[in-house]
């Protein structure tokens, strides 16, 4: 007769653990939705946790299935620093198995890592251990609760850490998302930045010059490219025009075109031959960079007075020069792209421009243009382009250019900056 008072009792006691646990839960739910740093959300799951049952210290570790390792990511002390790998210590084994366990002797338990209590001087006795999930059902971390100051840990706790495990997976996965939403949306606004700055290294406007109709256009393929190209009065009769194509692609491309605008800028008026000033722009760029990067580079000076186009073709795509005859002459002289070789002597060849003839410096974002067959537009396309719109000024010419290229591509993602420089002889 008195055992089962004592049974119901127990009964009673076990329910209202249940109850306490449940609270908790819902407790936890509610920090999560209450905020999104993950510092705080952490440190108040493990509070709930140590409080709720009844326990000395509670850890969440941190790791993923592909690299089978585990780190201690949120603990009482802030100097520990615990690695450990899948199927090593009782961490490691509930992260290999899946599975939670309940160990109420770890010091006589063979699968108890002895290490961090040797360096700690802290004695482990009793351990609950949960895997933490993500909505994917992926891995991402391990609960572990130790020394319960009861005395064990109870198949109730078990069960409330494997509760409590959900919802630290939850915090994690959404704290990790919104972290990444706002360094995404930081990232934009600095290209964004970014473009603008290198939007303002280019040309604003068209040099004016009588007899002739010029114009330039970059279109970046990414919020920031490495394409290049400037125009540069040396004198009352004469202009320079260039166009350079940065290896690569992004930021690093845009930090090296960003050195060649300076460095051509500070040249220009030195050096009265391009060959010196390629020269020079070549040693600089060879000095600036790692070897994997290099620079094609197309130079031009205009002469006004005897329609002259001395030039120099520093392994750029060789710009078209339509001429009035029907013929087209390839602008291809001069050597090597921009810091190959340290000292690399180049050559310049000349040539003249007659009204109506017309000439296009262009990047390889224009004919290395792809369909969706992986077709490419190629300069044959470009030419005809040209000759087909050749009665038109110089800016329309190279809108022509542009949506011919994006009819060619039929919504095909550019992968390359598209840049042009069109020069137009009038009269």
């Amino acid at each position: 007769m008195t055992d089962a008072p004592i049974k119901q009792n127990s009964s009673l006691q076990d329910k209202q653990l249940e109850i306490d646990h449940l609270h908790s839960i819902i407790n936890a739910t509610r920090l999560i939705n209450s905020t999104l740093d993950l510092d705080e959300l952490m440190e108040s799951i493990r509070k709930i946790a140590r409080d709720e049952l009844q326990a000395e210290k509670a850890t969440i570790f941190l790791g993923n299935e592909e690299n089978q390792e585990l780190h201690s990511a949120y603990l009482e002390d802030p100097y520990l620093d615990i690695n450990l790998t899948f199927g090593s210590g009782l961490a490691g084994m509930v992260a290999k198995t899946g599975k939670s366990i309940i160990i109420d002797d770890a010091q006589n338990d063979e699968r108890f890592y002895k290490g961090v209590d040797e360096i700690t001087g802290y004695v482990t006795k009793t351990v609950v251990c949960a895997p933490m999930y993500n909505k994917e059902q992926k891995l991402i971390g391990v609960f572990q609760v130790l020394n319960s100051k009861k005395g064990k840990f109870s198949e109730s706790d078990r069960r409330f850490l494997e509760d409590l495990s959900i919802q630290a997976a939850l915090a994690i996965e959404n704290a990790f998302l919104y972290s990444e939403a706002i360094e995404k949306k930081k990232l934009e606004e600095e290209l964004d930045l970014a473009h603008d700055i290198q939007q303002k290294l280019l040309p604003r406007s068209s040099p004016q010059i009588r007899g002739y109709d010029i114009y330039g256009v970059n279109i970046a393929a990414q919020a920031v490219g490495g394409d290049y190209f400037d125009f540069i009065d040396l004198d009352q009769s004469s202009l320079l025009f260039a166009l350079g194509d940065v290896s690569g692609k992004g930021m690093a491309a845009a930090l090296l075109m960003a050195n060649l605008q300076a460095s051509l800028r500070a040249q220009a008026g030195i050096h009265s031959h391009l060959t010196e000033l390629t020269s020079t722009l070549n040693a600089h760029i060879f000095n600036s960079t790692s070897s994997t990067q290099y620079i094609t580079f197309f130079s031009g000076a205009l002469n006004v007075k005897n329609n002259e186009i001395k030039y120099c073709n520093a392994g750029h795509n060789p710009p078209l020069l339509i001429k009035n005859n029907g013929e087209m002459d390839l602008l291809d002289k001069g050597g090597i792209p921009l810091g190959f070789i340290q000292n690399t002597v180049y050559s310049e060849s000349v040539t003249s421009i007659e009204k109506g003839e017309i000439l296009v410096v262009f990047s390889d974002g224009v004919t290395e243009t792809f369909d969706e067959n992986e077709n490419e537009f190629g300069v044959s396309r470009l030419e005809e382009l040209i000759r087909q719109n050749k009665n038109l000024g110089s800016e329309e010419i190279a809108e022509r250019i542009i949506t011919g290229l994006k009819e060619f591509a039929m919504g095909n993602p550019s992968a390359d900056d598209v840049t042009l420089l069109i020069l137009k002889r009038v009269i």
